[in-house]
Formats: structure tokens, sequence, C-alpha cells
């Protein structure tokens, strides 16, 4: 078995924690002639999220733009061979942004996570003004600098077996988690996103579960944060 693993960058953005970072690890490594930009967009509990506007741009200008289907797929095909962004946007939920490193040899795979949008609420607080208070004056805020992030660091790297009863069987194809991230490092909750077979998933969770982190880092303090993990199953 070879295993080959590559970490996607995922955009950061903060609604109480890290946006989903994403990792993909292929089992047994096969190849593919086609140039193509493929993925899925999911919510925060695994399910899928269909008409969600999704552009392809390079350089940060747009080239195309499609709708994920009523499975959450979608697709950009026909590409040559370079650095590219996928940005989703769908109501109620913050904007997804990837930058994908499209090899002449090997299409990229997407796994979108959205996260829900920041409610913003604005209250008004109102009282007679006393005798001899000045006018319009401001109360001085103290400000705190900030957005500094230390994405996650693996110290461990997955090592899943290929089940010989799938292996016998035939059965191959992806394995899709998304798995949170805990203060002191390990794998916490773990939410099957796609999975092609139940002995596939139950290994891919038997490996992720062994892995320890270094966990991501907000303005110098550690924080949970989720992990989108690909195992792709391929018998060669």
């Amino acid at each position: 078995m070879t295993t080959r693993c590559s970490v996607l960058k995922s955009p950061s953005a903060v609604f109480s924690r890290i946006a989903a970072a994403c990792l993909s690890i292929v089992v047994t490594i096969g190849t593919s002639r086609a140039q193509s930009i493929s993925g899925t967009v999911y919510d925060p509990a695994g399910g899928v999220v269909a008409g969600a506007r999704v552009m392809l741009m390079q350089d940060y200008v747009k080239m195309q733009e499609t709708k994920s289907a009523e499975t959450g797929a979608f697709a950009f095909a026909d590409l040559k061979p370079g650095m590219y962004q996928v940005q989703i946007k769908q109501p109620l939920f913050s904007i997804f942004q990837q930058t994908v490193d499209l090899q002449p040899a090997e299409p990229a795979r997407v796994y979108a996570v959205l996260s829900l949008a920041r409610v913003v609420e604005e209250f008004q607080i109102s009282t007679g003004r006393a005798a001899g208070a000045p006018n319009n004056r401001v109360a001085e805020n103290a400000i705190r600098a900030g957005g500094k992030v230390q994405p996650p660091k693996m110290l461990e790297v997955p090592r899943p077996a290929y089940p010989r009863a799938a292996a016998s069987g035939g059965l191959e194809g992806p394995v899709v988690l998304l798995a949170t991230i805990k203060l002191d490092g390990s794998v916490g909750d773990v939410i099957v996103l796609q999975a092609a077979h139940p002995e596939l998933e139950q290994e891919a969770i038997r490996a992720l579960k062994k892995c320890r982190y270094q966990p991501a880092e907000l303005d110098g303090h550690a924080v949970e944060n989720q992990l989108t993990v690909a195992f792709n199953f391929r018998l060669q």
C-alpha cells in the first residue's frame, strides 16, 4: 500500500472556531488524465447543499460559474494546469474559498464545508442627558490586535489499511470525514460526509481517530477547529 498526503488550503473564518481545513489522503495511488476541478458542498452537519453558487476564478478573476446539484456536486472541466480559486456562496452561510493547484494529469477535488454566517444585531440604549454633561462624547474602546491564525499541524499521518473483505469484493471509492480537532490535539467528533462502503468507512474512521495534531491557534491561544479528510481507496 502506498499512501500519499497533500494538504489543501482553506480560507480562515472565525465563527467561534476556525473554519474547516482540508486534507486529502490517497490509499493505493491511481492516475487520471482528466484536467478538471469537481467537488461537493456540505453544511456543518454533513448534509449536502443544493443550489449554492460556485465560481471558478484565476488570479481572483471569475472564469466560470455554476450551481451545486441536488447531490451538492459541482464540476468544471477542460481546464489548463495552474492555480485556481473556488468560491462558494449560499444565503445564511459564510463565503467558502479554496485555492486549487491543478496539475497536468490529476483532477482536483474540493470538499467544501460551509460555515454558518455570523449574525449581527444592534440595539440602541438611550437615557436623558445629565445636567452639565458634554455633547457628542463617544466612549473610547480599547483596541486588541487580532487575526493571527496558526493552522493545525499533523503530528502523525493516518495509515489506513485496505480491508481484506473490501479488496476481495472489489470495493473501492472515497470516504470523506469531517472531524473536530480538540484543544489537546486529539480527534473528537467525526461526521461522515461521504462513504463508498461501510467497511471502508470504518477503517477510515479508525485510522483518523489514532492521529494526533498540534491544535490550531488564534491570537496565540489554542482553539478547536474542524478538519475535512478524504480517504480515496483504490484497487490497482
